[in-house]
């Protein structure tokens, strides 16, 4: 019997001034079905901590990957404000040879001309 007979039943039983004799007929009915009930309240039970762990773990790896994200944004932040822009046409990140300005190019002597 659902739930939704149990309750059909007793609205009828109710509505029509049921003797009370039907009424116990009723509840006990109803009673036969309570040690299959109380029988299922350990697997409910073991099944709801699992959910309540299993959620447990998925906030723990959501925090996890928020940490990560913004580890990711504030190492990418480090990278943008280290550049230090020397020209519009060239940047120079940290690490990186500087770059050499046209007076800083060794220019090799001119040989002497030859005379012919």
């Amino acid at each position: 019997m659902t739930r939704k007979e149990w309750l059909e039943n007793f609205i009828r039983l109710a509505d029509t001034g049921a003797s009370t004799l039907e009424y116990r007929r009723h509840c006990r009915i109803k009673a036969q079905h309570l040690p299959r009930h109380i029988a299922q309240l350990p697997s409910f039970r073991a099944e709801l901590e699992r959910l309540v762990a299993e959620e447990a773990e998925v906030q723990r790896h959501e925090q996890r990957l928020t940490s990560l994200e913004e580890a990711r944004q504030a190492r990418a932040q480090k990278r943008l404000e280290a550049i230090k822009w020397t020209s519009v046409e060239q940047a120079q990140l940290p690490g990186d040879t500087p770059v050499m300005e046209e007076d800083d190019f060794y220019e090799a002597p001119e040989a002497p001309e030859s005379p012919e």
